[in-house]
């Protein structure tokens, strides 16, 4: 597992992986991932937390909790 921590700015991320035990980052050895994404930085920080699971050597969103509360699941629109 790794944790990754970000300075304030919109689009960044801080992450937490659960990756396979190697001394190479890559989304090969990552299995899935939990990311906190800034969506403003401007006046009232917020931001979104979304989660990806690997399908073949690549992270895919699978699903994503708007700062509004909405939730959309592997990309099939908010709930």
């Amino acid at each position: 597992m790794a944790i990754y921590e970000i300075n304030e700015a919109q689009n960044n991320a801080g992450r937490i992986d659960f990756r396979a035990a190697t001394g190479s980052f890559s989304s090969t050895n990552v299995q899935a991932s939990v990311e906190g994404i800034i969506t403003n930085s401007s006046g009232a920080l917020t931001g979104d937390l979304v989660f990806h699971t690997n399908e073949g050597d690549s992270l895919t969103e699978k699903l994503r909790i708007a700062s509004d509360g909405k939730v959309t699941v592997a990309g099939t629109g908010a709930i």
